[in-house]
């Protein structure tokens, strides 16, 4: 019995001083969402995602706030207020980890290819975009290029708007997080 004990008490130890050589390096490939909907793969260590992830906790969790006050500002101006406040102005971005990989050229390989697949989707909407304006009138397709282009500006300045909303939250927080002198 004690034989046991002082073995498994042994094996304890042993274990315990070679966690720190059977630790590897581990690499995570994530999928970054951006506000405008596109998506983009990278590679992160653990810490790197937990600090990234920790900040989009903090927009997220003022995200409701700042939209409200950015859609004040909205109609209150003079150009603006009478449009509609570009709900994908306030999207907050997304994480997620899609695999754990042991060596980082792995993981930056698996990205590589995530990245070239998305350039040939979008080539490939190019492609049809293009074949599907080909065949109507000039005057359509830049009416339909002006409006593309005025909703563009317009979901870039609501974005404009929450961005400086949330930014003054953030400011706020770190000043109530402040000591009083």
């Amino acid at each position: 019995m004690k034989q046991s004990m002082t073995m498994a008490g042994l094996f304890c130890l042993m274990l315990a001083l070679a966690a720190p050589a059977l630790a590897r390096d581990r690499f995570l490939l994530v999928k970054v969402t951006d506000w405008t909907g596109s998506t983009t793969y990278t590679v992160m260590s653990p810490d790197e995602f937990k600090a990234a992830e920790s900040e989009l906790a903090l927009e997220r969790r003022f995200s409701s706030r700042a939209l409200m006050m950015a859609q004040k500002e909205w109609r209150n101006d003079a150009e603006l207020g009478r449009k509609t406040f570009p709900r994908s102005a306030g999207n907050p971005p997304d994480l997620r980890v899609v695999r754990e990989y042991g060596e980082r050229s792995e993981a930056d390989q698996k990205a590589s290819e995530l990245m070239d697949r998305i350039t040939l989707k979008a080539k490939e909407e190019a492609t049809a975009e293009s074949n599907r304006k080909r065949g109507r009138p000039k005057e359509q397709n830049a009416r339909d290029n002006e409006r593309e282009t005025e909703k563009t500006r317009l979901v870039e300045k609501g974005r404009t708007l929450y961005e400086a909303a949330l930014a003054t939250l953030k400011a706020e927080l770190d000043a109530a997080a402040q000591p009083a002198p």
